[in-house]
């Protein structure tokens, strides 16, 4: 089963977000290629990115530089069409970087690129990993991950959403659910703005949940972890823990 996940140290809350599984999986690059050691970089096979915003991708250059002849093979960049365009045209830049092309057609290449459609699974590293549309501001993935008798699932950004799960009810394996929880209560117009829960929106979204399975809150904004760390305890949910940076959990 998906033995281990790590967000890796450095990123301050959860300002950029990660989550290492196995030691060679990477979800979103937000902090990797800042937090982890080198050698840790690279053994990682495959980055799966949930979308294009910043403190999701923020350290992906830094990270195919850093890995760049670690490995036999180079690691392989998956995400969806929308997503691999912002890299090309935004950050992949001859003003900021080598572009992503250059990267992929250099010998050797210092990546190689898949492209995601919703629902298509993947193979990788020993895990088969489905992106699932979740309810955010651009097109956004979330990832159930699943090793033969236990998966687990990770929401990236979103707001309150169905498609997810109807996911979580249906695996009978399901060992453990990653959901955000990115604003207090208090500002809740902005994370419904902007494509975000509070506790209070994920309490609502639990209750789509007809089966027992850990919940692990991740996400929080930076200035606002410590209000919604609080108001998350005293939701009283004993299935509930809060994620915070360099946890690792094993299931």
């Amino acid at each position: 089963m998906p033995s281990s996940v790590t967000t890796p140290r450095g990123d301050g809350a959860q300002a950029a977000s990660s989550y290492l599984i196995n030691g060679v999986v990477c979800i979103d690059a937000g902090s990797i290629g800042l937090s982890a050691d080198v050698d840790a970089q690279g053994r990682i096979e495959a980055v799966f990115l949930s979308h294009s915003h910043l403190d999701h991708i923020a350290s992906l250059p830094m990270f195919l530089d850093n890995v760049y002849r670690l490995a036999p093979r180079p690691p392989t960049l998956y995400a969806g069409p929308e997503t691999l365009d912002a890299l090309a045209s935004k950050v992949f830049t001859r003003e900021t970087w080598m572009t992503l092309d250059s990267m992929r057609s250099i010998d050797p290449p210092f990546v190689r690129v898949e492209v995601l459609e919703p629902w298509k699974q993947v193979d990788a590293a020993g895990l088969r990993i489905t992106p699932i549309p979740v309810n955010h501001v651009i097109p956004t993935f979330g990832f159930l991950i699943e090793e033969p008798g236990s998966a687990i699932l990770f929401s990236a950004d979103t707001g309150p959403t169905e498609a997810f799960w109807d996911v979580a009810n249906r695996i009978e394996t399901l060992r453990a659910v990653f959901i955000e929880a990115s604003f207090p209560n208090a500002m809740e117009s902005v994370a419904i703005a902007s494509g975000h829960l509070t506790p209070a929106l994920l309490v609502a979204e639990l209750r789509k949940l007809r089966r027992d399975a850990p919940i692990v809150a991740v996400h929080l904004k930076p200035r606002h972890a410590a209000v919604v760390a609080e108001e998350l305890r005293a939701l009283g949910l004993a299935s509930l823990r809060v994620g915070m940076p360099g946890m690792e959990l094993s299931f």
